[in-house]
């Protein structure tokens, strides 16, 4: 059984009118047919005002990311581990 996602996500129309609540699966179906944009103000609970979706990271990478991803997880993985060994490295006594 699909578990439904919470319904916390409010955004303005063309009208300025406040829609929603709505779940995030609700945001995806929006956003591909075109009823959202990167610059629709939306807000949830937590948020201190309205902001354009471009600027809300829940949204943003889940939403406007598209095309190949530059790294797959192992490489990331790989690279940030890299990286903390070499962090490491420069400050052996901590």
């Amino acid at each position: 059984m699909k578990r439904e996602s919470e319904k916390e996500w409010y955004f303005g129309n063309a009208d300025k009118e406040r829609r929603g609540p709505f779940g995030f699966e609700e945001m995806q179906e929006f956003w591909s047919t075109g009823t959202l944009t990167a610059k629709t103000r939306c807000w949830a609970q937590g948020m201190d005002g309205w902001r354009p979706l471009q600027a809300i990271p829940q949204l943003k990478w889940s939403l406007l990311a598209a095309g190949q991803a530059v790294m797959n997880e192992t490489d990331l993985a790989t690279l940030i581990l890299n990286m903390l060994i070499t962090m490491c490295s420069y400050f052996p006594s901590r």
